[in-house]
């Protein structure tokens, strides 16, 4: 048994156990000093920090519901020492608590509570009781906790490692030192696609989550202060706690833990699985290997139309898919992939041409579908180009703006949040619309649901933006939502009833959404991952896949790749060209995007690629299927420059490798042999290569699995090992 404590004396307020101890200032209640008892290491450099903050609206209105000012529409308070009246401890046989109490402005009272149960986590919740009577300049907007500042992990700001949820997962090497080449907050259901960061060192980690079902909109906050050398660390909660309301969080969590980011993830994922549900995916897609997509423009110019449907097809079958997915269908210009008015666009063959193709691929078990946005309108519409406004049917309802900007989302100080605002458009920019609102969602429905589904039978639907930046909170309180920071909850609401209607129309068609996110991965049959596009400098795939390794992954080249990421991925090769891009969805296990707007020709060497890794991604496929992503946790040893991967089943598990030594040559690779029990042995073992499938010798010891490869010629290979 773990004993826990916690105390008030000389001036600090303590909370541990046998993993960690934890030190509060007893005057404002900041964070003094975390020690993780199992390293002996000290994190907090200097104290001085302040537990948490309020943001509060500054209005223009002096009672009553009100948007903020425009120069300066909130405000930013923290809690000092005249705000904190009482710090109280509590021990009992299961826990340990700690209790503070604070009153800030003219009668706003925050309690934080903070308990000790007998494992690495330190539980944290904030209660706060918004008694002020000064509407005008009290209404609280955002609440950060926990805040914890001049973090850093041993000694050396060089030995940290930050890791965060930014889309699919980045690892950020020294953030100290590479302050100013990452994103400093990362929004929940945006760039964030879990709630929780990990920054970690040999000497220890901290582990900081907001365990909230009620998926209110939060930031990830890591802050590098180059000054001092030290982070700051935090959740925002983009709350609504007006004068004469109450709120509590949902837990968060502090883990004061030893090992690096998977133990992180490892905690995670066990309290998503106490709530998060698998979703069911249909036989055809689990067995599909990916999708061919193709735009039907680029640039200003119409590439291909509705007749080249059925012929597309044909070509996705010759690199062994069978499922084809299209951008740029609506009506709009031309040069867009991504219209937000959905009616097929007449210069490409109309409604009647687009239903008969869909048809045509359906006949011979072909799969299709098109392009969606969740949020995005065009404040342009109700005008088209002019090529456009006399080949729109009369019976065709063109989307208006002034129809539908009730349900725009807003800022506080009521301006309308827009999407790329800077590009030299006829509009400023798109509208991002509310999720939360009746009429965005009743649009939304009606072209999915009631066009392309039920009547053109599509059996694939692309929403794009789910849970991809930009995401905001909405101010307008009129759409329905408790809190602006609501907007989350909504989007993930929204996917889950479209998903229960599709399903009811179509039990086989599928829902596959842009970017990736822990809660609505549940009602989504796959995420689109796009990890070679520009999210980050410091790409790590493995995050989101380690922790929701049963989601289903499509990644590619749907968002253009970027340079810059790719060299991330390989620093060792002068030009990274689109096989070696493929090459690491294989070392993934991924289906593949195979997006590039344009056609594959036959005799490419690009086409006769892709074929051989699908051809061999089927070929071990029934095995990927029976095993889990367990990323190189059991994986001891492989050369520089070979990466291996991991998936883990019952009596069995594969090693996929990426090779791209200058000279090929046999190899060994260890795996920790806690991966099987003392008493099973080695059944078989062989590597699976473009051109052939033999046995391999692998021996298995007291505490490695000795695995000897064989050169092979390709850059992929993928190992089988059988256990008995």
């Amino acid at each position: 048994m773990v004993n826990t404590y916690s105390q008030v004396k000389d001036g600090k307020a303590i909370i541990g156990n046998s993993f960690y101890e934890v030190w509060f200032d007893k005057v404002d209640g900041s964070f003094l000093q975390i020690r993780n008892i199992k390293t002996g290491c000290k994190y907090i450099r200097e104290a001085g920090g302040k537990q948490f903050y309020l943001w509060t609206l500054l209005a223009d209105k002096r009672d009553g519901y009100s948007y903020g000012n425009d120069d300066q529409p909130y405000m930013v308070h923290f809690p000092g020492e005249e705000d904190l009246q009482s710090v109280r401890s509590e021990n009992s046989s299961k826990f340990s608590r700690l209790y503070f109490s604070f009153i800030l402005l003219d009668g706003i009272k925050v309690k934080t509570i903070f308990t000790a149960y007998s494992n690495e986590l330190l539980k944290a919740k904030i209660i706060i009781d918004n008694g002020s009577k000064d509407f005008a300049h009290n209404q609280i907007v955002a609440v950060g906790f926990p805040e914890i500042e001049n973090v850093i992990i041993d000694s050396d700001h060089k030995s940290n490692v930050l890791v965060r949820p930014n889309r699919f997962g980045e690892l950020i090497p020294d953030p100290i030192g590479n302050a100013g080449n990452y994103t400093i907050n990362l929004d929940y259901g945006g760039y964030a696609s879990m709630q929780w960061q990990d920054l970690y060192s040999p000497k220890g980690g901290l582990y900081i989550a907001s365990y909230d079902r009620e998926l209110i909109l939060g930031v990830l906050e890591a802050e590098p202060n180059i000054r001092r050398k030290t982070m700051r660390l935090g959740i925002r909660k983009y709350v609504y706690v007006p004068p004469g309301k109450k709120w509590e969080s949902s837990d968060y969590v502090i883990g004061i833990h030893e090992g690096d980011w998977h133990w992180a993830a490892d905690r995670y994922r066990e309290w998503a699985e106490t709530w998060i549900e698998k979703p069911r995916i249909p036989e055809w897609f689990k067995e599909s290997d990916g999708w061919y997509g193709i735009g039907f423009h680029y640039g200003e110019k119409k590439k291909y139309s509705f007749k080249d449907i059925p012929e597309i097809l044909e070509e996705a079958r010759t690199i062994g898919l069978n499922h084809i997915q299209f951008w740029g269908q609506m009506s709009g210009p031309r040069k867009s992939c991504c219209y937000r008015f959905y009616y097929p666009d007449p210069r490409l063959g109309g409604e009647k041409k687009l239903k008969d193709s869909i048809r045509r691929v359906k006949e011979v078990g072909g799969h299709i579908g098109f392009y969606f946005n969740i949020q995005a309108f065009d404040p342009m519409l109700p005008d088209l180009p002019e090529d456009l406004n006399d080949l729109i049917p009369d019976d065709v309802e063109i989307p208006e703006w002034n129809n539908l900007k009730k349900a725009a989302q807003v800022h506080f100080d009521g301006s309308y949040v827009r999407q790329y605002p800077s590009r030299p458009e006829p509009s400023d920019g798109f509208r991002i619309m509310c999720l939360c609102a009746r009429e965005w969602r009743e649009y939304l429905k009606y072209w999915i649901i009631e066009k392309y589904v039920k009547e053109y039978r599509i059996d694939s639907v692309y929403v794009d933006q789910t849970f991809s930046p930009p995401v905001s909170y909405c101010f307008n309180f009129l759409h329905g939502h408790i809190h602006h920071g609501d907007t989350v909850k909504c989007r993930v609401g929204f996917i889950k009833e479209l998903r229960e209607i599709l399903k009811k129309v179509d039990p086989e068609a599928i829902i596959v959404i842009e970017g990736n996110g822990d809660s609505v991965g549940q009602y989504a049959d796959a995420f689109l991952y796009t990890s070679f596009s520009s999210q980050t400098r410091f790409p790590k795939p493995e995050v989101f896949y380690y922790t929701f390794p049963y989601y289903v992954i499509i990644d590619g080249f749907a968002n253009f790749p970027v340079e810059e990421t790719m060299k991330a991925y390989f620093p060792y090769i002068e030009e990274v060209s689109y096989e070696d891009l493929i090459n690491r969805v294989y070392l993934f296990g991924f289906k593949f995007d195979i997006t590039l707007y344009r056609r594959l020709e036959k005799n490419e060497h690009l086409t006769k690629y892709i074929r051989k890794v699908i051809d061999l991604r089927k070929r071990i496929k029934r095995y990927l299927l029976e095993t889990r992503f367990v990323d190189d946790i059991y994986i001891k040893h492989s050369p520089e420059r070979v990466e291996a991967k991991m998936f883990l089943g019952d009596k069995i598990f594969l090693v996929n490798l990426l090779d791209y030594r200058d000279k090929k040559k046999p190899f060994n690779i260890l795996v920790d042999s806690a991966i099987i029990s003392m008493d099973d042995s080695i059944k078989s073992s062989k590597i699976y290569t473009f051109n052939k499938e033999e046995d391999i010798s692998v021996y298995k010891g007291d505490n490695m699995i000795e695995i000897n490869v064989p050169s092979f010629e390709e850059h992929i290979a993928t190992i089988l090992v059988e256990i008995e």
